[in-house]
């Protein structure tokens, strides 16, 4: 049996344990989806925060009857993803505020699988979610977060030189 060992998770690649949340269990299926082109990935807590932020705002903006379909990766600050995430972790330069480069949501009662399918579903989200494009593959630093029932958030972004 192989283990993933990341910060804060360790994941049974051989199939879901009894104990594994469905955050767990998302982050199994992503990274070892048959069709992902990423290696190396390594969780960044600060791109973890940020997905939760989002989690967290979507459900609120739900919850007041302000989330809408089309202007679901603008928060409630009035935010796109690049600037929103920037206030978390560095981000290139080039990765312009008022778009997204970095995250995927989606909003799926029936669990971590169903709620990935959708995303790779989506040909807005497939090459982010499976890093099909060189610049999405090179995205190899990431955060994700799941706030019940529904909210899903994945952010990927070029991973820091930092000590080197």
């Amino acid at each position: 049996m192989a283990t993933l060992h990341l910060p804060f998770i360790a994941a049974d690649l051989d199939g879901p344990s009894a104990q594994s949340s469905p955050r767990d269990e998302f982050v199994r299926l992503w990274l070892t989806h048959p069709l992902q082109q990423r290696r190396n990935c390594v969780e960044d807590t600060r791109l973890t925060a940020a997905a939760l932020w989002m989690c967290r705002d979507m459900a609120a903006r739900a919850e007041a009857g302000t989330l809408h379909i089309d202007t679901i990766h603008i928060d409630s600050l009035g935010r796109n993803a690049n600037e929103r995430v920037r206030t978390y972790y560095p981000l290139p330069l080039a990765y312009e505020d008022h778009l997204n480069y970095v995250e995927s949501v989606a909003v799926d009662h029936r669990g971590a699988e169903a709620a990935l399918q959708m995303l790779l579903d989506s040909p807005g989200h497939h090459d982010h979610i499976i890093g099909e494009s060189d610049f999405h593959r090179a995205q190899t630093a990431w955060g994700l977060a799941f706030v019940a029932p529904a909210w899903w958030t994945l952010i990927t972004a070029p991973p820091l030189d930092e000590g080197k």
